[in-house]
């Protein structure tokens, strides 16, 4: 996490109880959501899931995750499934550039 979260890396690493402390909690992550946003990670990743795009951008840009937000950003971008007033909607949300 860290290697992809400057918010993680600083929670970790940085002058917070919680860089001490053997498990720190996100309550309100939900538990599906959060094993879904972990699964990008892998290296043989198969690509964002359509049906979780807009909560995979809010954890991504909530978390400072780059990576994930440019990935969606592509997503968005060669998604024909998706109506484009949602994928201008979430653009617009989370400043991606391109697709604007």
């Amino acid at each position: 996490l860290t290697h992809h979260s400057s918010f993680f890396d600083t929670l970790f690493y940085g002058e917070f109880k919680e860089s001490n402390q053997s498990e720190i909690r996100l309550e309100d992550i939900d538990y599906d959501v959060n094993h879904t946003f972990k699964i990008l990670f892998i290296p043989i990743f198969t690509g964002i899931p359509q049906n979780n795009i807009d909560i995979i951008q809010k954890l991504a840009d909530r978390f400072e995750m780059k990576s994930i937000l440019d990935d969606a950003e592509l997503f968005l971008l060669h998604s024909s499934k998706m109506s484009l007033a949602f994928r201008l909607l979430l653009a617009d949300q989370y400043n991606l550039f391109t697709l604007k």
